[in-house]
């Protein structure tokens, strides 16, 4: 006995509806993963407003490390051991300005510049 029109007629669009099922399942998680794609490509760049950025670090020991971090447009070093944080410079801080000189000194060096103008 053969099938009959009417019940090839129902398995053949049975056979569409699931292949309808299964296109629309592999859109969905291309779709998901598309967006955790972007998200993870782009999450970086939506916290701008971070200020702290720890850009490297290395371990002394089992309890102590030393960090390179950057705050704002500043790099700290800085060690961490159990007893806590220490600031161990401050690489960006410009360096001390020498004591003047002295006003005997400035006099001279003015005198001197200006000795061979009109």
């Amino acid at each position: 006995m053969s099938p009959t029109p009417e019940a090839m007629s129902v398995a053949a669009g049975a056979g569409a509806s699931l292949l309808g099922a299964g296109v629309r399942v592999a859109a969905a998680t291309a779709a998901v993963v598309l967006a955790l794609w972007l998200l993870s490509r782009y999450s970086g760049k939506l916290h701008r407003g971070r200020r702290l950025e720890i850009l490297d670090r290395a371990a002394l020991g089992r309890a102590a490390s030393i960090a390179l971090i950057r705050v704002d447009d500043s790099r700290l070093l800085v060690g961490v051991s159990a007893e806590g944080v220490r600031l161990l410079r401050d690489l960006d801080a410009k360096p001390a300005r020498s004591a003047p000189a002295s006003f005997g000194l400035v006099l001279e060096d003015a005198r001197s510049r200006t000795e061979g103008e009109p």
